[in-house]
């Protein structure tokens, strides 16, 4: 399978809730330059809040798709809070079809970060990082797992893929890990921030 190349001038194929949308300016899927969109819609949003009338929801493979990444084979990752599992789906010619699903036996699957290759996910509901191989197959495989302090939401990874930051909603703190070679992570920073921080971005 081959890997796709990623450009800034590509056009963009689109997905809600996990599902391909046809819209206007698409390349062929099997164009290895192709530059994916993806977007989620909580429960019970309407279809109205999507951005344009061209995007077309098809239903998830899960109940509650909440974080979302692209592997390095173009296939969709995507979190569910409510199972605690990562599915991955292909996206082929508007449609998108349900590969594989992995849970980590945690609570609140929520965020999803690359780093090196592998796919960190936070569980907020049990206060856990779990790191996820998605193998050339698409089948997730739990490889790791690190215990953080109370909630861990959204994370940012640096360019050089070496730190991984989470925040804490429930301490008020930002935390610092090394990605090791072994897709471990070890503590290197903690930083204290407003309870009411929302969201994180690291260059």
């Amino acid at each position: 399978m081959r890997r796709r190349s990623r450009r800034g001038d590509a056009p963009i194929d689109a997905v809600a809730d996990g599902d391909a949308i046809p819209a206007g300016r698409l390349s062929d899927p099997e164009d290895a330059d192709a530059l994916r969109m993806a977007i989620t819609l909580k429960a019970g949003q309407p279809a109205a809040d999507l951005p344009s009338e061209e995007f077309v929801a098809n239903p998830a493979g899960t109940p509650a798709p909440f974080g979302f990444t692209f592997d390095g084979y173009g296939r969709l990752a995507v979190t569910d809070a409510a199972l605690g599992v990562l599915t991955t789906y292909t996206l082929r010619h508007g449609k998108t079809r349900q590969v594989a699903s992995q849970p980590d036996g945690k609570a609140a699957m929520c965020w999803i970060v690359e780093a090196n290759g592998n796919f960190y996910v936070t569980d907020a509901g049990s206060n856990t990082i779990s790191c996820y191989r998605i193998d050339e197959d698409g089948t997730p495989t739990v490889l790791t797992q690190t215990a953080t302090g109370g909630f861990p939401a959204d994370m940012a990874v640096t360019r050089d893929e070496r730190f991984l930051y989470v925040q804490l909603a429930a301490e008020g703190k930002v935390v610092g890990y090394h990605v090791e070679d072994d897709a471990g992570l070890t503590q290197v920073a903690s930083l204290d921030v407003p309870l009411s921080a929302q969201g994180i971005a690291v260059s």
